[in-house]
């Protein structure tokens, strides 16, 4: 690391159950073209506490080591924002690890744009059998980009109709938007990001948020991050009607914003409905397809509310051999 007394970037990294990971992701800072950085470690209350400060001792002298008890990803890193001491904060989950010009890039866009209040990047995926060292791992070729695109300038709207799609891996941000926003919301467990990233758009000023196509970080494709789960789908559907009962929205903005709260809801019933089948608990699966059916009329949604009303154990079977196929599907472009 740089002598100077301020680094140029506080590389904040929140650490809950990622032992087996974090070490890759440390190494990958250490080895950047761009040094001028501090890095800043929150063990969030992990259970493993002891595991993860042996596989930090050899960092010690490299890293800022905080720990507190659980609150969550965003409760993290509001820790390590305040404790940060550089103009720029780096976004780096554990279990991922960056290209050795990733902050190099990133500084010199937000040098570039200084109207950027963020810029956030592609990534590279690959498979949680890759295992916890880069070198080992088994790239997949997808990049996020190619399955949630960026085009033209990020907007509530954009985000919305998903023409733009900012993440938090390998993201950068400016520590004073951070704080003048007030931090991420520490009441959303997961999509905090999500909600970081419209509060930008509609602080007062309104914030701008860049981003690259060039691929700076790799994304590691945990077995829980393959799928949604219904508190990931509720805490989106929480995220959007947080921001229509706070903002200004413009007459287009809200448009957006009901659209996208229409379909998460769906994805949310969707989910609840499957479970219920799962647990044979046709009434309320009965209920949760009718209201999908209602909203977003499809055949295949038909099809299982017809099955749930008259055989519902064939609903049963024909929803397991869908899994089955999607977990095989998976499994052959992760291989």
């Amino acid at each position: 690391m740089a002598d100077q007394d301020v680094p140029e970037v506080s590389v904040i990294v929140p650490a809950y159950n990622v032992t087996q990971y974090i070490g890759a992701a440390l190494d990958s800072v250490l080895s950047q073209s761009f040094q001028n950085f501090e890095i800043i470690v929150v063990n969030d209350g992990c259970p493993d506490t002891e595991a993860l400060d042996r596989v930090l001792e050899p960092y010690l002298a490299r890293i800022r080591y905080i720990k507190q008890q659980n609150k969550g990803a965003a409760g993290a890193r509001n820790t390590a924002i305040q404790a940060a001491r550089a103009p720029l904060i780096y976004q780096l989950d554990p279990d991922d690890w960056v290209e050795p010009c990733a902050l190099a890039e990133q500084v010199r866009l937000m040098g570039e744009h200084p109207e950027y209040d963020a810029a956030y990047c592609n990534a590279f995926c690959f498979a949680e059998g890759a295992g916890a060292s880069p070198e080992r791992g088994k790239l997949d070729n997808t990049l996020v980009m190619d399955v949630y695109p960026s085009n033209g300038p990020v907007s509530l709207c954009s985000i919305m109709e998903g023409r733009t799609g900012p993440r938090n891996p390998g993201s950068i941000v400016r520590r004073e938007t951070l704080l003048r926003i007030g931090l991420y919301d520490e009441r959303f467990r997961c999509e905090e990001d999500l909600d970081l990233w419209l509060r930008i758009l509609k602080a007062d000023p309104p914030g701008q948020i860049g981003y690259t196509l060039q691929p700076l970080v790799h994304y590691r494709l945990r077995s829980d991050s393959l799928t949604m789960d219904t508190g990931h789908a509720q805490a989106l559907v929480d995220v959007l009607e947080k921001a229509r009962r706070n903002f200004k929205l413009t007459a287009e903005e809200r448009e957006c914003v009901e659209r996208r709260l229409a379909s998460d809801r769906v994805y949310v019933e969707l989910i609840d409905g499957k479970r219920a089948i799962e647990e044979r608990r046709w009434k309320d699966a009965i209920r949760s397809f009718e209201y999908c059916q209602r909203l977003r009329p499809e055949r295949k949604t038909q099809i299982v509310l017809s099955l749930l009303r008259i055989f519902p154990w064939a609903a049963f079977a024909a929803t397991r051999a869908w899994e089955y196929y999607l977990e095989k599907r998976l499994q052959r472009k992760a291989s």
